[in-house]
């Protein structure tokens, strides 16, 4: 299907944790449990493979009363893709290609896939007493916040976890968590030259620079005849104004 118009919205390719909680409806949506937490992800920050301190992202795409509050790994936008503050962006997560849980993320489909699409996001500075350009979340829940805090950094240095905390925001109506998604997302989004492992370099944020146009197909493709494709029509038209 061909693009009605080129991206006139900056795009950016998000590179992120897969979500590996059995139940799809939770994955990135609800806060996981302590228990899930410390199953899953403990092993990885232990390891100091993949995860950095933590799972922030496990709710990018949860509602909060019409609003997403996102998390950008390992920080906002690096030193060679910065967004501007006043910038309305999209992002397209893309899961890591994580070097523990690989099997496990190949088999629920999560290696290396695009698991879903934000526009109009702005990033929202805050300042903590560390003076880290972040917000902390204020609502994890009691069980989750007190694993958290006896698991701290303070505690167990690099090997330790930080509080959960946001990068941006969007409407939640701007926001398309994929019920299916789209396999080999590093060639998708990146020239054939460009899509190895290389392009991310230190960053898990980059900026879709040459021809953002091929991921609007990809997904146009993936979706069409789906029951998502409507409302992924209708963010297309807010990237491609």
């Amino acid at each position: 299907m061909a693009v009605e118009n080129k991206p006139t919205m900056k795009m950016y390719a998000v590179r992120i944790q897969a979500d590996l909680r059995p139940n799809q409806t939770n994955r990135y949506q609800e806060y996981p449990l302590w228990e899930e937490y410390d199953h899953v992800w403990r092993p990885e920050i232990k390891n100091r493979v993949g995860l950095q301190n933590g799972f922030h992202e496990c709710v990018n795409f949860k509602n909060f009363e019409g609003q997403i509050q996102g998390y950008l790994p390992p920080k906002p936008g690096g030193d060679s893709d910065w967004i501007d503050d006043d910038d309305e962006v999209c992002f397209v997560f893309v899961t890591n290609k994580s070097r523990i849980s690989k099997a496990e993320a190949e088999n629920l489909g999560l290696y290396d896939t695009i698991i879903g699409i934000q526009v109009g996001c702005c990033m929202t500075w805050g300042v903590d007493s560390d003076n880290c350009f972040w917000l902390e979340r204020n609502d994890v829940p009691p069980d989750l916040q007190e694993y958290l805090d006896k698991n701290s950094l303070k505690d167990f240095g690099k090997k330790g976890v930080h509080n959960l905390t946001y990068h941006y925001t969007c409407p939640s109506e701007n926001s398309l968590l994929l019920s299916r998604p789209i396999p080999n997302a590093s060639e998708k989004i990146f020239p054939r030259k460009e899509h190895n492992d290389c392009v991310w370099g230190v960053n898990s944020v980059r900026e879709i620079k040459i021809k953002p146009e091929r991921v609007i197909r990809a997904i146009d493709k993936y979706l069409e005849g789906t029951g998502q494709y409507p409302k992924w029509k209708t963010l297309k038209k807010k990237i491609c104004k």
